[in-house]
């Protein structure tokens, strides 16, 4: 099947079904789920073995991390 023919064959509710999974339950490439997942190991052992500065986004080169709000950014490097 190519995409052409597939565009062609999918009814209104199947896109509106798997436009709404998507956006709730994120991409379908089993490469970023994965790379997702062992972020959240690698998150947990680090902070099991008594880290707590780590950030799950140091773990995810492909993902972009979210912009920090002023008052988050000042909170985070103004620890005096």
């Amino acid at each position: 099947n190519s995409i052409t023919s597939i565009r062609n064959s999918i009814s209104q509710w199947e896109y509106a079904f798997w436009s709404t999974y998507r956006n709730r339950r994120g991409s379908l490439n089993f490469g970023l789920r994965l790379d997702e997942s062992l972020a959240e190991i690698k998150l947990m052992f680090r902070q099991m073995n008594g880290e707590s500065d780590v950030d799950i986004w140091d773990y995810l080169p492909y993902h972009d991390a979210p912009d920090l709000s002023f008052d988050a950014a000042y909170a985070k490097y103004n620890e005096d």
